[in-house]
Formats: C-alpha cells, structure tokens, sequence
C-alpha cells in the first residue's frame, strides 16, 4: 500500500468531485453496473448476471444477462452478452445484444486508471444505441474508487427504457421528458 501526500490526496478528491459535478441526471436501467478498467490478456470469461426489481405492490421484473467476455491483450476487453426481460423466468423475451469494448488508456502511469468504454446495445424494435465514456479507477488511502460516466449517444435510448419498464409492468422511475408525454 502506498502512502498519498496531501496535495495527491487533494488532486483525487478534486477529480472525484469534478466528475459527480458533470455527471448531471442519470437514467439508468435497474441493470445498470461498475465497469472495471482492467483486463487479463488472453483470459476469456462467462459473466451471468441476474437483477431483479419489484416495487411495493407489483409484481416483480427478473432481468437476466449471460456474456462471454475476452481480454485481447492487457489494454484492451470485449464483450458480447445477451440481455432478457420478463415477469418470471418462465416468461423472458429479449432484450437486447450488447458489444462491450474497453480499452485502459493508462497503466500505473498516474495515481489513477483511466480507460474509455462503448457498448453497442441492439433492441429488437427499439434500435441501435452507443452508450461511451471514461471510467476512473484510484485508490484512496485503502479505498478502491471507481467512476464511471458513461453516457449514451441517442436520445431515444431513454424513451426506450421507458416504454420497456411500461411493457413489462415495472413501476420504475421515469424520466422527465416522458412525464411531459404523458400530460
């Protein structure tokens, strides 16, 4: 563990406050998750995810993923995952094909990680969106930080979660823009 001089202290708290700043309102699927920036070269992974969301009085939405992932060399991951949807596991239909891609654009250089992320996501009858950013990871004292801010590049991407969590009968918040719709 190495010992952090105030001023590198600082510098941190300042990058992490900087980006909460910036970050502005989140519109985020229940599945939504902490990407890492790191790979393991020639490594190759199955992920299964699994979320689940149930408000008070409804009955619950299961949202499962299953992924192969693949570390190309010590910079640079790629993931294909597949995404369903539905009230029980009985009852799931697609969601959505996603390619991920990370690559670190840093390796130990700075007192912090720093990568650049895209995933690709294809939803039957709702398109294609690219959703991109950097992720950060440092570490604090014997603190691991991590930040993303991921954004996507299609603004009909958050009328397409909403009209999913409509579909499937989650009462989940809904963004601003689709309220106005609704009036």
């Amino acid at each position: 563990m190495r010992n952090l001089v105030p001023h590198q202290l600082l510098g941190r708290l300042g990058l992490l406050l900087l980006g909460l700043a910036v970050s502005g309102a989140t519109f985020a699927d229940p599945g939504y998750y902490l990407t890492t920036p790191y790979s393991v070269p020639g490594q190759a992974a199955l992920d299964l995810r699994y979320w689940t969301v149930k408000a008070p009085g409804e009955s619950a939405t299961l949202w499962p993923e299953l992924g192969v992932r693949y570390g190309f060399s010590s910079r640079w991951t790629s993931e294909v995952l597949v995404s369903f949807i539905g009230d029980s596991l009985g009852e799931q239909n697609l969601s959505s094909w996603n390619w991920e891609n990370s690559y670190l654009l840093t390796q130990g250089q700075y007192p912090f990680d720093l990568a650049i992320h895209a995933q690709l996501i294809r939803s039957p009858g709702y398109g294609n969106t690219l959703e991109y950013g950097p992720v950060l990871q440092t570490d604090i004292g014997s603190t691991q930080v991590n930040l993303d801010l991921v954004d996507d590049c299609c603004p009909q991407h958050r009328s397409r979660c909403t009209a999913q969590e409509e579909s499937t009968d989650a009462s989940l918040p809904r963004s601003p823009e689709s309220a106005d719709e609704d009036a």
